[in-house]
C-alpha cells in the first residue's frame, strides 16, 4: 500500500463516485449457466418490480422464483434449528427486501417441492451457505442475460446483497474468495455510451485507490494488523481494477481518464474506528459507481462490473460496514 500523497485538496471530492443509472435451490431443476432457457413456475406477468420489456419477463420470473426458493430454505431452516434463528434473521430480512423490490406485489410462484433441511445445525448452515452462494452465482448470471439496465442493476445488487451475508456467516470463506477474486477484465465496450460508462468508472477509482492508499497510511500494522490486511486488499483490488480500466479503454482506442492532482480524504483518521468507517464510505461510494457500470453494460462487461460490485460490497461489511440488500442500488429498497 503506498504511503499517503502531501496535503490533499478539496477539489475533486469523492463524492464524485455516486454515479446512479436511469438458484436454483435444493426445490428447483435449472441450470445455472443457461438462465433463459428455463422459465419459472410463474405465469404472472402483471407483476414486476422494475419496468421491463417483455423479453425480460422469463428474466424476471426466474430470478425471483429462485430468490423466493431461498427464501424458504432459510426459513425453513430457522425453523427446525433454533440456534441458527438469531444468526439467520438478518439473511432472511435480506431476502425478503431483495423480493420486494423485485416482487412487490407477491407474484412468484412457489417451488413445488418443500425445502429439505437436515437434522445437524452445523450440516444445514454449511449446505444454506452452499445454496446462497449458487444463489448469488444465479443472479450474476440473470444479470447478464438482462435486456433492461436497470434490471441487470437490480438483479446484480441482490448478488453482491447475499454474498455480503455469506461473507458474515462464513467470514474466513466467503470474504477471501470475494476478495482474491480476479478477473480478466471489462471486455470491448459497445460504442462511445459503453466508453463514456468505463470512463466514469475509472474516475471513480482513481478516487477510490487514493483515499484507500491514504486511509491505510494512517493505519498501524502493527496495533490493527486486520483492518491493515483488509485495508491493503482492498486498495490492491482497486488498483487492479483501474489498471484493467485503463488498458480496456487504451485497447479500444481511448485515451483513458487521468487521476486528478488530490482528493478530499477525511481529515480525523485518528482511531481504527474513524479508518475503518472512511474506508467503508469507499467502498460503498464505489459500488455504487459499479452497479451503473453494469446498468450502462452488456455482456462481459456487465459480468466483470457485477462481481466487481460483489467484491466492494463484501469488502465493505469485511470493514466493520453493515450489510446491505441491494448495494449499489439503496434507492430501489422500500
Amino acid at each position: 500500500m503506498p504511503s499517503a500523497r502531501p496535503a490533499p485538496s478539496r477539489r475533486a471530492a469523492l463524492a464524485a463516485v455516486g454515479l446512479v443509472a436511469g438458484i436454483t435451490t435444493v426445490a428447483c431443476g435449472r441450470d445455472e449457466d443457461d438462465p433463459r432457457g428455463s422459465r419459472s413456475g410463474s405465469s404472472s406477468r402483471s407483476s414486476r418490480g422494475p419496468s421491463v420489456a417483455a423479453d425480460d419477463e422469463a428474466v424476471v420470473d426466474g430470478a425471483r422464483t429462485d430468490l423466493l426458493a431461498l427464501d424458504l430454505l432459510v426459513a425453513a431452516t430457522r425453523r427446525r434449528h433454533r440456534p441458527l434463528r438469531g444468526r439467520l434473521a438478518d439473511l432472511q430480512r435480506t431476502h425478503r427486501a431483495q423480493l420486494t423490490a423485485l416482487d412487490p406485489d407477491g407474484a412468484a410462484a412457489a417451488p413445488a417441492r418443500r425445502p429439505r433441511v437436515g437434522g445437524d445445525p452445523t450440516a444445514a448452515l454449511a449446505s444454506l451457505l452452499r445454496e446462497e452462494e449458487r444463489l448469488q452465482r444465479r443472479m450474476v448470471t440473470w444479470s447478464v442475460a438482462a435486456d433492461s439496465g436497470p434490471l441487470a442493476r437490480l438483479l446484480a445488487a441482490v448478488a453482491a446483497g447475499t454474498a455480503q451475508q455469506v461473507a458474515l456467516l462464513a467470514p474466513g470463506d466467503g470474504a477471501d474468495r470475494a476478495r482474491t477474486q480476479r478477473p480478466e477484465g471489462p471486455g470491448r465496450a459497445a460504442g462511445p455510451e459503453g466508453l463514456d460508462a468505463l470512463q466514469r468508472v475509472l474516475a471513480s477509482e482513481h478516487a477510490a485507490v487514493w483515499v484507500l492508499g491514504s486511509v491505510g497510511a494512517a493505519t498501524s500494522m502493527s496495533a490493527t494488523p486486520d483492518l491493515f490486511e483488509r485495508l491493503s486488499g482492498a486498495h490492491d483490488s482497486h488498483r487492479a481494477r483501474r489498471d484493467l480500466l485503463a488498458a480496456a479503454l487504451l485497447a479500444q482506442g481511448a485515451e483513458p481518464v487521468q487521476s486528478e492532482a488530490a482528493y478530499v480524504v477525511p481529515e480525523d483518521l485518528s482511531s481504527p474506528a474513524a479508518a475503518a468507517e472512511a474506508a467503508v464510505r469507499v467502498e460503498r461510494s464505489s459500488a455504487t459507481a459499479w452497479a451503473f457500470l453494469v446498468a450502462s453494460s452488456t455482456g462481459a462487461t456487465r459480468r466483470w462490473a457485477a462481481q466487481a460490485l460483489t467484491s466492494v460490497a463484501v469488502s465493505a461489511v469485511g470493514l466493520g460496514g453493515d450489510s446491505e440488500p441491494l448495494p449499489g442500488a439503496g434507492d430501489l429498497s422500500t
